[in-house]
C-alpha cells in the first residue's frame, strides 16, 4: 500500500480530532483549508523526512546492510563482480551521509 500525503495528514488530524467517525470526514476537510502556509510547508517536511527514512531503511536491507556475515546473496554476487561491490560501496556512503 502506498502511504500518501492525505493519508499522513489524517494521522496528524487524527491525533488532535476529539469528534465522532461520523464527522471526521468534513471535519478534516474544513482542518486542511485552514492550514496555514508555513504549516503547509512544514508538514511537507515532516512527510519527505518520514518518506527517506523509510526508503533509507528498505535500501539497508536490500543492499545486506545488516547482514555483515556475507550470507546475502546480493553480498556474495557483489563480492564476486567488482563494479557491483564498487556500487555497492557507493550507495552504503550515500546512505551514512544522508543520516547524519
Amino acid at each position: 500500500m502506498k502511504y500518501t500525503f492525505e493519508d499522513f495528514l489524517m494521522e496528524i488530524h487524527g491525533k488532535q480530532c476529539l469528534l465522532p467517525g461520523d464527522d471526521w470526514p468534513d471535519d478534516f476537510v474544513n482542518w486542511t483549508d485552514d492550514i496555514s502556509y508555513d504549516d503547509w510547508i512544514d508538514y511537507g517536511d515532516k512527510f519527505a523526512k518520514a518518506i527517506n527514512a523509510e526508503l533509507l531503511g528498505a535500501s539497508k536491507i536490500i543492499l545486506g546492510h545488516y547482514s555483515m556475515d556475507g550470507t546475502c546473496d546480493l553480498i556474495k554476487a557483489c563480492k564476486k563482480n567488482p563494479v557491483l561491490e564498487s556500487q555497492r560501496k557507493k550507495l552504503l556512503q550515500a546512505i551514512a551521509k544522508a543520516e547524519e
